[in-house]
């Protein structure tokens, strides 16, 4: 099952590209989207660890938050690093 979902959202958009290197970031896109959709899931599972009262709640915030920033950095940083080279 797994494999027909990560065949289903990446791969199949990915196969019409022209080379390698637009394959790679036809999936980079695509990876990033799902990443940012996983975790407003993980900051609605923490929010919900709020409501009842968990107490590892706040270490779950945290963590979701840190990792939606880091997805939403990885982007212009990428793009800083090919303006370097």
């Amino acid at each position: 099952m797994k494999v027909a979902l990560f065949y289903l959202f990446v791969m199949s958009q990915g196969a019409f590209a022209a080379s390698l290197k637009a394959v790679g970031e036809k999936i980079s896109s695509e990876l990033q989207s799902i990443s940012y959709v996983v975790g407003a899931i993980g900051i609605l599972f923490a929010g919900i660890y709020f409501m009842i009262g968990h107490q590892n709640a706040s270490a779950r915030m945290t963590q979701a938050m840190f990792g939606l920033l880091c997805v939403s950095i990885v982007a212009p940083l990428v793009l800083f690093m090919k303006g370097l080279a």
